[in-house]
């Protein structure tokens, strides 16, 4: 998941996707399922909980950057937000500081 957003061309995820496929012959990738599953963690289910982000419409964008913003603060992986002005950048990090979403090892 992480290898294949850190490209930022289409393209390139795409041939990711079919080389992680073609050596890992089990494994489907199915990118909607993938960020869709969020919304059952906790996390999210906390989130969800807090009026204070009740304005927050939960797009497959925001599913995406929730799902990685959180992938990453788990597993302590480096991550820059790059997008165009109004994606949710700045949101999806007030919701983790203001949701006091802490990731321990």
């Amino acid at each position: 998941m992480l290898l294949a957003e850190r490209v930022r061309n289409e393209a390139e995820k795409k041939v990711i996707k079919q080389i992680l496929e073609r050596h890992l012959p089990r494994a489907e990738i199915q990118e909607e399922v993938m960020y869709s599953r969020c919304m059952e963690s906790e996390e999210f289910l906390r989130v969800r909980s807090l009026s204070e982000f009740s304005h927050i419409v939960w797009t497959k964008s925001m599913l995406r950057l929730f799902t990685l913003l959180s992938k990453c603060l788990r597993h302590k992986e480096p991550l820059l937000l790059v997008g165009e002005t109004g994606c949710g950048k700045t949101s999806i990090c007030q919701v983790f500081v203001g949701s006091n979403i802490v990731y321990r090892l």
